[in-house]
């Protein structure tokens, strides 16, 4: 009460000064509430953005250390049916092996190549452009995460292309007579598909090296853990399974380092 009194008996402009610094003092601490509450809610959205993106992100390192995996199998692949395009006389007899086609083949038709069709994931990152979140990630950090999810896109145009002439060569499943001008248009198409596999094959490596050297933190995902080993061991079995003894196995361990240890190697 005794704080008030000499505020009580203010008259004129000083009154009027004191009223104006306590509506200044109201509006400065509202000012203030409000810009707190906004700074607290757009960490709480930064955040729920990243862990989607870093949820694609892990998806990518999936897929890269499958892709890795399969390419000494792919190489087997593309040598063997080379070789046997290569040999004389007009008669081919349909050779492509069991595994070409295991478990399931969504082509239909038989394949004579097999490699793995994923879909790379970008939807994260196009949902937090399309946010005024973007501005608050740390530019070095925005470009790096921006050109992979460029790479991811690029990937899932070449499965496409790629695709396309596994279709086209589908033929060769089936034995019949190929003379020398089909052979030699046979090897046109597997060449230009074994480039497509290759350039996704170089982005699939080089994606990989980049998401760990970003050094992402996935221990939102640690409760996750066990179920994420079991599906990395999964996909390992799974393409052991499918491409047999070819396939690299090893490419798997660095993913498996995440959850493992908490930190990439």
């Amino acid at each position: 009460m005794r704080f008030f009194r000499p505020i009580a008996g203010l008259t004129g402009w000083q009154r009027f000064g004191f009223e104006v610094a306590i509506i200044v003092i109201g509006v400065g601490l509202a000012m203030l509430a409000d810009q707190l509450i906004t700074n607290a809610n757009r960490k709480a959205e930064t955040r729920q953005a990243m862990q989607a993106v870093n949820s694609d992100l892990l998806f990518i390192l999936f897929y890269t250390s499958e892709r890795m995996a399969i390419e000494p199998c792919r190489h087997e692949q593309v040598e063997r049916l080379v070789a046997r395009l290569d040999e004389d006389g007009e008669d081919w007899q349909a050779e492509a092996a069991n595994f070409v086609n295991a478990p399931v083949n969504p082509m239909v038709l038989p394949q004579v190549l097999r490699t793995p069709i994923r879909n790379w994931p970008d939807g994260a990152w196009k949902a937090l452009l399309a946010s005024d979140i973007a501005v608050y990630i740390d530019r070095d950090r925005f470009i790096e995460l921006s050109g992979m999810f460029d790479v991811a896109r690029e990937v899932r145009d070449l499965q496409t292309e790629a695709l396309a002439i596994k279709g086209e060569l589908a033929y060769l499943a089936s034995p019949g007579m190929l003379e020398p001008a089909e052979r030699r248009a046979a090897h046109a198409k597997i060449g230009r598909l074994s480039a497509l596999e290759g350039l996704i094959t170089i982005h699939a490596g080089q994606s990989g090296d980049r998401v760990f050297r970003l050094e992402i933190d996935f221990s939102e995902m640690s409760d996750d853990a066990p179920d994420i080993l079991e599906a990395i061991e999964a996909i390992a079995v799974l393409a052991r399974e499918t491409y047999g003894d070819c396939t690299d196995v090893s490419q798997f361990d660095r993913l498996k380092a995440l959850f493992e240890d908490g930190e990439a190697p």
